[in-house]
């Protein structure tokens, strides 16, 4: 469901009676929620919920990331010097330092490249495997080249995985691999030093994970868009056609004029991220820093960051989180809360791609529930609460397919709007 359907106020407004939109803005350094309730729920339901598993085929490629989550003590006098004997969740979980901490979740940023189809977007670390890897080895080997976190020592604990998904293309639905989410949470009190590969990062981000819970994010939410001809693989040509156009805006302007955009919900990361983190020159030069509390780091501009190709200047590009990256920290997020406390929609639910033309969109609905007729205003109250979406894999396949169809519809409706018009203006010349 769209946040043109349904929005963000009513959302929360009608979760238990309780309404979150009307009540200040909580700091999400100090939730409603515990430290370990948050670890407590997310292992019990990665120990028991049944994550989406893909079979291996070796016709596509499979890709795997790391959710790396850790706990910033807020009082340092609290720290255990015997931290490493806790590694386990429950001897973890029983110190006073992580009781009081904050969690975090890491997120790089990709360095911009022509060659990279997520070129500057937010994601997690990770990578595509190597022959003869299995999902948790390619995860572990691409952290350690990208950011320089060994996984497998002791600082660390894995915790599970999330469902795996098929990554599709955007315009031909051609499947380009299989991506594989894993969990690990850190036990050591700091994180040990990060070597960042400059070549494929542009920046790193430590986000408290309670700034995705309740209603914190309602003001960071922000809209991605893109012009609907895209998903129309038919019409691929347009797209050499613009490029080689000395009238390549009006050309966007008229596709714009036709068909519309298609957007997608995003959140803006918080700016109060500002520790310092270290990249492998950094290193070189005997300037080697461990990362402590929230983090942000800019490294060099990329040698790609003054192409003409990317709509954002290196520094200019916010830090939105959507798409894919957006979709796994939404599965992750439901499985934080308690079984009574789940919204009533995910946030990859509330972030679903919608036209910007209305006639579009509703034909997507129509497709999708048939007739959308207007439900009365206690009905999502009513709705009992959802299981957390790693026991529900939703496949977007048909959604997409609803949005397409939709777009080709649209397209051939305009033209015979079009033939028609023309053939009146001309018996009107006449």
């Amino acid at each position: 469901m769209s946040l043109n359907s349904y929005s963000l106020k009513k959302y929360y407004s009608t979760k238990q009676n309780i309404n979150y939109y009307n009540q200040q803005i909580n700091n999400y350094y100090n939730p409603p929620i515990s430290t370990n309730d948050i670890l407590s729920q997310l292992t019990y339901h990665l120990n028991t919920l049944k994550f989406q598993k893909i079979q291996k085929d070796y016709t596509f490629k499979r890709a795997s990331v790391a959710a790396i989550i850790r706990v910033v003590p807020q009082n340092i006098n609290q720290i255990n010097e015997n931290w490493s004997k806790c590694n386990t969740i429950e001897k973890f979980l029983s110190q006073n330092w992580v009781s009081n901490g904050v969690c975090e979740i890491l997120y790089i940023r990709r360095s911009l490249s022509p060659t990279d189809r997520w070129s500057g977007d937010l994601a997690l670390p990770g990578g595509k495997a190597n022959l003869g890897e299995n999902d948790k080895e390619t995860c572990e080997r691409e952290t350690m080249e990208e950011v320089g976190l060994d996984l497998r020592s002791q600082n660390f604990i894995f915790l599970g995985q999330l469902d795996q998904r098929e990554i599709r293309s955007l315009a031909s639905f051609k499947k380009l691999m299989v991506l594989c989410p894993h969990v690990y949470l850190q036990i050591s009190p700091t994180t040990p030093p990060l070597h960042v590969n400059s070549d494929e990062i542009q920046s790193i981000h430590w986000v408290p994970l309670t700034f995705f819970m309740y209603d914190n994010f309602i003001n960071n939410w922000k809209k991605v868009s893109y012009p609907a001809v895209k998903i129309l693989y038919l019409l691929k040509w347009l797209k050499v056609l613009e490029q080689s156009s000395q009238y390549y805006y009006l050309w966007k302007r008229i596709e714009e004029f036709i068909l519309g955009k298609v957007s997608y919900g995003g959140i803006l990361l918080p700016s109060d991220t500002n520790s310092k983190v270290t990249n492998d020159n950094d290193s070189d030069n005997g300037n080697n820093e461990s990362a402590e509390g929230s983090s942000t780091y800019l490294l060099s501009s990329p040698k790609h960051s003054n192409t003409s190709f990317l709509p954002f200047a290196s520094q200019k590009k916010p830090l939105i989180l959507w798409g894919i990256t957006l979709g796994i920290t939404s599965d992750l997020v439901d499985l934080l809360y308690k079984p009574e406390e789940l919204p009533l929609l995910s946030i990859k639910e509330l972030a679903s791609a919608r036209f910007s033309h209305k006639d579009l969109e509703f034909m997507v609905k129509c497709f999708k529930n048939g007739i959308p007729w207007k439900k009365s205003e206690n009905y999502y109250s009513q709705i009992p609460c959802r299981k957390p979406v790693i026991s529900e894999y939703i496949d977007d396949t048909k959604f997409f397919s609803h949005m397409k169809f939709s777009a080709y519809v649209g397209l051939l409706t305009r033209m015979i709007i079009a033939w028609f018009a023309t053939k009146k203006i001309k018996e009107l010349i006449r």
